[in-house]
């Protein structure tokens, strides 16, 4: 029954993204403390959640210089900075490990987020998509032009293989 959610609201002609939560299978919600973004129309959030009480949230906020990355570990109540990674689309697999990208870039932790290495995929130049099924075995789908290319991983992210893919029409 538990279900989270990102949301987009107007608000004085600006876009403000917002996180919310659910524990009744989505019939009321609740927008999560601390997790307001003032964006443009395209702006972006990545968060993951481990459980109901585990998660990570990535956002940019106007009003800071930098990125922020935040975590929770009581479902929200109280919120900490761990880091200044801003990412597009975020898979944490454990407490400690996690993975993200931006753009053509990807990135991977092994300190819950506090740090993030980043790892050049060879030949894309925007990754759409990203699945982890273990914290070895993930694939990212993206594109290089006209091109649409899926990369899978057996080591965490460490190495990168071109999966055989015929694109679609």
């Amino acid at each position: 029954s538990e279900v989270w959610g990102v949301g987009l609201k107007d608000e004085l002609n600006a876009v403000i993204t917002i996180l919310v939560h659910s524990t009744d299978a989505g019939r009321t919600w609740r927008e999560v403390p601390q997790s307001q973004q003032y964006t443009d129309p395209d702006g972006r959030l990545a968060f993951s959640f481990l459980d109901v009480m585990r998660g990570w949230v990535a956002r940019r906020d106007p009003t800071d210089e930098e990125p922020k990355m935040i975590s929770t570990r009581d479902g929200g109540q109280h919120w900490q900075i761990v880091s200044e990674q801003f990412l597009q689309h975020m898979h944490m697999v454990d407490d400690r490990s996690g993975y993200g990208t931006v753009a053509e870039a990807f990135f991977r932790t092994n300190d819950g987020g506090r740090s993030w290495v980043e790892t050049k995929i060879p030949d894309i130049r925007f990754i759409d998509r990203m699945v982890f099924l273990t914290p070895d075995n993930g694939w990212v789908a993206g594109i290089d032009g006209k091109d649409f290319l899926v990369f899978r991983t057996v080591n965490g992210g460490r190495d990168w293989e071109q999966s055989r893919t015929t694109p679609p029409q």
